[in-house]
């Protein structure tokens, strides 16, 4: 019985990062990029927490789990692989 909800959540895009407000049109042109945000968000990924936190040590954990989860958790669910043990020694 779990105790928790799960939610599937997309990482950030650059666009995210650029802008927060609502756009008032479908497609606006393009906005100059600040290369801080950018560098974090290929160092430490689109998620939230890693984002956020901007700590290679945080970053680096928070992979692992994710990886480990995503394989145990994910792939068990929605595939019909019996031998999950062997798919985390090949990823």
């Amino acid at each position: 019985m779990g105790r928790y909800f799960l939610f599937h959540m997309h990482p950030f895009s650059v666009a995210e990062l650029l802008r927060t407000e609502t756009p008032d049109t479908p497609i606006r042109p393009p906005a100059p990029c600040d290369e801080r945000e950018l560098n974090a968000l290929v160092e430490h990924g689109g998620f939230p927490e890693p984002f956020l936190r901007r700590d290679a040590q945080f970053t680096r954990r928070w992979r692992s789990l994710r990886s480990g989860q995503l394989l145990r958790e994910d792939v068990r669910d929605l595939t019909r692989v019996q031998e999950v043990g062997q798919l985390v020694k090949l990823a």
